[in-house]
C-alpha cells in the first residue's frame, strides 16, 4: 500500500513538474518573442539614427565647403583691402604733389594780379584758392589719422577678422565632420549587433 501511495505522490509531483515546465517554456517563448520585438524596434531606431547621422555628415560637409569658399573669398577681400589702402596712400601723395604745384601757380597768379590787377585774375585766384582748400581737405582724409584712411583700415581689419574667423569655422567643421563620421560608424556597428539579436 505504501508503494502505491508513493507512486501516486510521484505521479502528482511529475504532473506538477511537467505543468511548471510547460509554464516556464511559455514564459521563455513569450520572453523570446518580446526580445525579438524589442530587437526589431532597436534595429529600427538605430536605422533611423543612422540615416540622421548620414544627413548630419552631409550637412556638415556642405557647411565646410561653404566655409572654405568664405575663407577664400575673405582672403581675396583682404588682398583688395590692402590694394585699397595702398591706393589711398598713393593718391594722397599724388594729391600732395598737385597741391604743391597749384600753390606755385596761385603764387604766380597773385604776383601777376599785383602787377596788373584784373577781374579775370581775381576770379582765377579765388577759384584756385577754393580748389586748393578742397584738395587739402581730401588729402588730410587720406593721411594716417584721416577719415578715409581710417575707414579703409577699419574695412581691412574687419575683413582680416572675417578671414580668421572663417578659417576657425572651417577647422571646427572638420572636427564636427570627424565626429559625425565616428557617430555613423558607431551606429552601423550597433545596427549590425542589433540585427544579430
Amino acid at each position: 500500500d505504501n508503494g502505491l501511495a508513493d507512486a501516486s505522490l510521484g505521479v502528482d509531483s511529475l504532473s506538477s513538474g511537467a505543468s511548471e515546465l510547460s509554464g516556464g517554456a511559455q514564459q521563455i517563448s513569450q520572453g523570446a518573442s518580446t526580445l525579438a520585438d524589442s530587437a526589431g524596434q532597436l534595429s529600427g531606431g538605430i536605422t533611423e539614427a543612422d540615416k540622421g547621422a548620414k544627413k548630419l555628415a552631409e550637412g556638415i560637409g556642405e557647411a565646410k565647403t561653404g566655409a572654405e569658399k568664405l575663407s577664400k573669398g575673405a582672403g581675396q577681400l583682404s588682398s583688395g583691402a590692402d590694394d585699397l589702402s595702398a591706393g589711398i596712400e598713393s593718391a594722397g601723395k599724388n594729391l600732395d604733389t598737385t597741391i604743391a604745384a597749384n600753390k606755385q601757380v596761385l603764387a604766380a597768379l597773385q604776383a601777376a594780379n599785383q602787377q596788373a590787377p584784373s577781374e579775370e585774375l581775381a576770379i582765377a585766384i579765388a577759384t584756385l584758392e577754393q580748389t586748393i582748400e578742397g584738395q587739402e581737405q581730401i588729402a588730410a582724409s587720406m593721411k594716417e589719422n584721416g577719415a578715409l584712411k581710417k575707414g579703409a583700415d577699419s574695412v581691412k581689419n574687419g575683413i582680416d577678422s572675417l578671414a580668421s574667423n572663417s578659417e576657425a569655422l572651417s577647422n571646427g567643421l572638420v572636427e564636427a565632420q570627424t565626429g559625425a563620421d565616428a557617430l555613423k560608424t558607431g551606429l552601423d556597428t550597433l545596427d549590425k549587433g542589433g540585427s544579430e539579436l
